[in-house]
C-alpha cells in the first residue's frame, strides 16, 4: 500500500525483547517495583505479601497429571513445558505417577480492585500454556488460565500418544542413548542454569559433552547458555552441533532461526522455520510467528498472512502478541483496510504496554485517516 509505514520488522522485534532471549528455560523470578508489567501473567491480589511499594507476590500452584494413551502414567524421563504470558517459559519434571506439579512466585501491581479491604483478598489470574513432552510421544497443550482467590489452579489429566514415524521431536533421541553419567550432569547443568549460574552450568555441560560427545540435548542447553552470557557465535556453533547430531530434534533449529533474525537474514529464519514446521507443525507456534515476520520481509504477502494465522491459531499470541501487528501490517499491504485496523486494535487491547506500541498507534491513525 503506497505511503503505508512498513515498520522494519527486525526493529519492533529488537524493542519487543524478541531478539534478546534468556538463554536457558527458567522459571519466573519476582520482578523490583517499577517493572513493566502491562503484559504479567498475573493480576489483581492474591495470597502473597506486599513487596516494594504497591507491587505483590503470588504463589501460584498448577497441579495436573500426565498419562500415555494406554492409560498408565507417564514415565519419569517427561518433562512439563510452561509458558505464562508474561514470564519466561521454563521446564519441570513429571513427578512419579506421573503427577504434575508447577510452583512459581510471580509479582503483580494494585490494580482497580484497589488496597486489600475488610480482609478480603482479590485472587490472582494467571494465564498459562502447559505442553508435555516425551520422546516419541505427543500431548496436546493445555491452557490453564483464570482467578483463584489462593493461586491454585488445575491442568487436569494431560494424555500422551504415539507420534508417527519420521515426525520432528521436541525432546531429542539420542538422549535415550546417553549414559547415566551423562544424563546426570546434563540435569545438573539445567538445574545450575535455572539459578543463572552460568560457570557451573558450562562446567557440567562440558562434563556432559565429554562422556557423550554426540549428546544432541547437551549441546542445546550449551547454546542456550552461551546465549545467556552473550556469546551469539557460540551459540550458533553449539546449535548446529545439536541439530546434526540429531536431525529431527528441533528446537535447535528454531534457535538458528532465531539467530539468524538478529542478522535479519530473512531467507535463511523462512528456511530454517520451513524446516521445523515441515517436520512437526503443532508443537511450535513460535516457528509460525517467525516465518510470518521471515516472511513479511521477504514481502511474501500472501505467505505471512498463512504464517500469521496459523500462529494465532496455535495460540502463539499468548506470547507474542506482535502476532497480531504482523498480521495488520500484512492485511495493510493488500488492502484489507478494516480486517488490518482490527488486528491492530486488537493487538493494543491485549499488549497496552508493548514497547511497540507507538509505531502500532501510528499505522491505525494511517489507516483510520483512510475512506
Amino acid at each position: 500500500m503506497p505511503g503505508f509505514p512498513f515498520t522494519t520488522v527486525f526493529t519492533w522485534l529488537a524493542l519487543a525483547g524478541l531478539l534478546a532471549a534468556p538463554a536457558s528455560a527458567q522459571p519466573p523470578e519476582t520482578a523490583p517495583a517499577g517493572s513493566d508489567l502491562g503484559n504479567s501473567s498475573i493480576s489483581g491480589r492474591g495470597a502473597g505479601a506486599p513487596a516494594r511499594g504497591n507491587v505483590y507476590r503470588h504463589s501460584v500452584f498448577i497441579k495436573g497429571k500426565a498419562v500415555l494413551e494406554d492409560g498408565r502414567p507417564a514415565p519419569p524421563d517427561a518433562t512439563v513445558l510452561v509458558r505464562c504470558t508474561g514470564q519466561p517459559e521454563w521446564e519441570v519434571g513429571v513427578e512419579p505417577g506421573g503427577l504434575i506439579s508447577v510452583h512459581f512466585t510471580a509479582i503483580s501491581p494494585e490494580t482497580m480492585t484497589g488496597p486489600r479491604r475488610y480482609g478480603i483478598e482479590f485472587g490472582v489470574s494467571i494465564d498459562c500454556r502447559l505442553q508435555v513432552l516425551l520422546n516419541g510421544y505427543y500431548a496436546e497443550p493445555v491452557i490453564v488460565s483464570g482467578n483463584d482467590s489462593m493461586g491454585n489452579f488445575d491442568a487436569g489429566t494431560i494424555r500422551l500418544v504415539r507420534k508417527r514415524a519420521g515426525r520432528g521431536m521436541t525432546v531429542s533421541a539420542s538422549s535415550v542413548e546417553a549414559p547415566p553419567a551423562a544424563r546426570k550432569a546434563l540435569e545438573k547443568a539445567r538445574a545450575a542454569a535455572r539459578k543463572k549460574k552460568w560457570k557451573a552450568a558450562r562446567r557440567r555441560l562440558d562434563e556432559a559433552i565429554r562422556i557423550y560427545p554426540e549428546y544432541a540435548a547437551a549441546w542445546y542447553e550449551s547454546g542456550r547458555v552461551y546465549e545467556a552470557t552473550r556469546q551469539p557465535e557460540k551459540a550458533r556453533q553449539a546449535y548446529e552441533k545439536a541439530a546434526a547430531f540429531d536431525g529431527g530434534y528441533l528446537p535447535p533449529v528454531l534457535r538458528l532461526a532465531y539467530l539468524d533474525a538478529s542478522h535479519g537474514d530473512w531467507r535463511r529464519v523462512e528456511e530454517r522455520t520451513q524446516y521445523v514446521l515441515d517436520r512437526n507443525p503443532y508443537e511450535f507456534p513460535e516457528a509460525w510467528f517467525y516465518q510470518a515476520a521471515a516472511r513479511l520481509q521477504l514481502r511474501d504477502f500472501a505467505g505471512a498472512e498463512a504464517s500469521a494465522r496459523e500462529a494465532i491459531r496455535l495460540k502463539a499470541y499468548r506470547k507474542y502478541p506482535q502476532v497480531l501487528h504482523i498480521l495488520g501490517m500484512v492485511l495493510a499491504q493488500q488492502g484489507r483496510i478494516d480486517e488490518a485496523k482490527a488486528q491492530l486494535r486488537r493487538f493494543l487491547e491485549i499488549a497496552p504496554r508493548a514497547p511497540e506500541r507507538a509505531i502500532v498507534e501510528q499505522q491505525l491513525a494511517f489507516l483510520e485517516g483512510r475512506k
